[in-house]
């Protein structure tokens, strides 16, 4: 499996169900399927919900070569200030288990997470996510397709206590609208996990993301919790 697959296989691009036959589905945005603590959990930023309104009835997130959309059984948004763009669902284990799409993966944060304080000068950063520019729903075929984008480069300092900056260049991309939820890794082997992206400045050729503690903490609340129950 190349890098681009194995990415694409639990990172996914945000989608909107509509109710129009023509325009089927719309979205912005970037999310991540992550394993933690036995759980299964998606990750967003809350704010690329609100900005499209999104809501739990039309959020999709789908797996290649799998034909429904992850069913949730709870949501919520967590911490204060730029802790509360980290928008986190978990996935039902319940629905899932009879029925699990074969390509779905999940990232594995009980082992690949780097405390911020660990965060080395000279360490290379890795976001990957679907620009909105590498998105297309094709309606004749009723199909939906994204690329993926990466971007990597050193980094800068903290913006806050919870929030990281890194430089990058994109100029391989015409638009990095649609970055918001992508993942954040140190490059290495295996790629270690260091945050979400919660938004991105495209002629200052920045990135700053929300640490990989901060999403810690909220899965720790999430997983204490019981099934099928949907928390707003």
């Amino acid at each position: 499996m190349n890098f681009d697959s194995a990415m694409k296989a639990f990172i996914r691009p945000i989608t909107i169900a509509c109710d129009d036959d023509y325009y089927q589905f719309i979205g912005s945005g970037t999310a991540f399927i992550c394993q933690y603590r036995g759980q299964v959990f998606v990750i967003c930023a809350r704010h690329t919900w609100e900005n499209m309104g999104i809501t739990i009835e039309n959020f999709r997130i789908f797996i290649p070569g799998y034909d429904w959309a992850l069913p949730f059984d709870y949501e919520a948004v967590f911490g204060p200030e730029e802790r509360s763009d980290l928008k986190v669902l978990r996935v039902d284990s319940q629905i899932m288990a009879s029925n699990p799409p074969a390509l779905m993966r999940a990232f594995d944060l009980n082992s690949f997470v780097v405390p911020a304080e660990d965060f080395k000068d000279g360490s290379v950063f890795l976001a990957v996510g679907y620009p909105q520019c590498r998105r297309e729903f094709h309606y004749d075929t009723k199909r939906f397709v994204a690329d993926l984008a990466a971007f990597s480069g050193p980094l800068v300092g903290e913006l806050t206590d919870a929030v990281i900056t890194m430089r990058t260049d994109f100029g391989h991309v015409d638009d990095i609208d649609g970055l918001s939820g992508s993942p954040v890794f140190i490059s290495g082997d295996p790629h270690l996990f260091a945050g979400v992206v919660i938004r991105a400045g495209q002629d200052a050729g920045l990135i700053h993301f929300i640490h990989g503690a901060c999403l810690i903490h909220a899965m720790d609340a999430l997983v204490e919790l019981p099934p099928r129950l949907m928390m707003n």
